[in-house]
């Protein structure tokens, strides 16, 4: 939920969403009202690792991706967000050092790898 209230911040929409070869990875793109784009990816393969490369269409200046993790899909402790936890909170608000990793802006997009059975969401900023 956290991932996809995020994707649809600052009046964004989905759009289609062109893939090929994405296995198991599921993919939603969200462009918003600044210019921005976000993208949700779904690695729904228990056993293997997803590589992702999202394609802005015209020049970045950045992007980030945040990631959902668990130990196993049947996790119902350990599920982090962006590196923080709402295990062992008091007040239902997450513990823990947000982490964003800068993804390298190249001519054919941002490459990254979504680990088995985990979500991530990609910011991209022109």
């Amino acid at each position: 939920m956290l991932d996809f209230a995020e994707a649809v911040a600052d009046g964004a929409r989905f759009v289609p969403v062109n893939t090929s070869g994405a296995g198991k990875q599921k993919l939603w793109a969200t462009p918003d009202r600044n210019r921005g784009l976000r993208v949700v990816v779904i690695n729904k393969d228990s056993a293997s690792a997803g590589d992702v490369t999202v394609t802005a269409g015209a020049k970045f200046l950045t992007a980030t991706v945040k990631r959902l993790e668990a130990p196993d899909l049947g996790a119902t402790r350990g599920i982090s967000w962006a590196g923080r936890t709402f295990d062992g909170t008091p007040d239902g608000n997450p513990l823990g050092e947000l982490h964003e990793e800068k993804l390298p802006a190249t001519a054919d997009g941002a490459h990254f790898r979504v680990a088995p059975a985990s979500a991530a969401l990609v910011t991209v900023t022109p």
